[in-house]
């Protein structure tokens, strides 16, 4: 469920909460049929989209602090939401080229050393 702070959900936008179930089910379905090489396949093999399937467990570590901050602002709800998703794909790429690919390399010099012959 969603939080009645969270970035643009005002009281009125709160009252259309479980419109995320909704959501969940209608991105489910473009998810399966992607497999059947619909146009959705066209769509999802675009660079952008396919970098924030690249930052995406950056962004799942990273997403409740950037809009925590940018909560914080006094601006309103539109330009948070525009500046929490900038702020987001920022620091998602930054936390994957400066920690995460970095410590996938070093875990495959680790397996590669300790490996049982």
């Amino acid at each position: 469920l969603v939080s009645r702070d969270f970035l643009i959900f005002e009281e009125v936008f709160y009252n259309f909460r479980y419109l995320s179930l909704v959501f969940s089910l209608v991105f489910t379905y473009f998810i399966i049929s992607v497999e059947n090489g619909n146009i959705f396949n066209r769509l999802l093999s675009n660079r952008f989209l396919g970098k924030w399937g690249e930052y995406g467990f950056s962004v799942y570590l990273i997403h409740f602090a950037v809009f925590s901050v940018v909560n914080l602002l006094d601006f309103a709800p539109w330009m948070k939401l525009i500046l929490a998703f900038f702020t987001l794909y920022f620091v998602a790429m930054l936390s994957y080229y400066l920690i995460e690919k970095p410590s996938i390399r070093f875990s495959y010099r680790l397996i590669d050393r300790f490996k049982l012959n």
